[in-house]
C-alpha cells in the first residue's frame, strides 16, 4: 500500500494462490471507498498476472477494458488508495 501524504509506512500485503479477490477485508479494512464484496480479481494464467475490475461502481483504475496483464511495479487504485503490485 502506498501511504498518503503525512502517513507512515505500511507493511506489505501477501496473497497466496493463483487467484485473489481483492476487497475491503483483505486490503484496507476501514476504507469505505473499497468494495466489501469484490473490488477486483488478480489471477495468474500461464505465468502472467492479470487484474479485472469486479466493482459495481467500476472504481478499480488501470484505465483498461477487460482483463489486463500486470507487472511488478504497476500501481493499482482501489477506491481512494493506491497499491503497488509486486510479484
Amino acid at each position: 500500500m502506498i501511504p498518503h501524504e503525512n502517513e507512515g509506512e505500511y507493511d506489505s500485503i501477501t496473497y497466496q494462490g493463483e487467484q485473489t479477490v481483492l476487497n475491503r477485508a483483505n486490503t484496507e479494512h476501514n476504507n469505505m471507498y473499497i468494495t466489501s464484496k469484490q473490488q477486483a480479481v488478480i489471477v495468474n494464467e500461464n505465468g502472467k498476472w492479470y487484474i479485472e475490475d469486479k466493482s459495481e461502481l467500476q472504481t478499480t483504475y488501470l484505465y483498461v477494458s477487460g482483463k489486463r496483464e500486470i507487472h511488478s511495479g504497476d500501481i493499482i487504485l482501489l477506491g481512494n488508495r493506491r497499491f503497488i503490485f509486486e510479484e
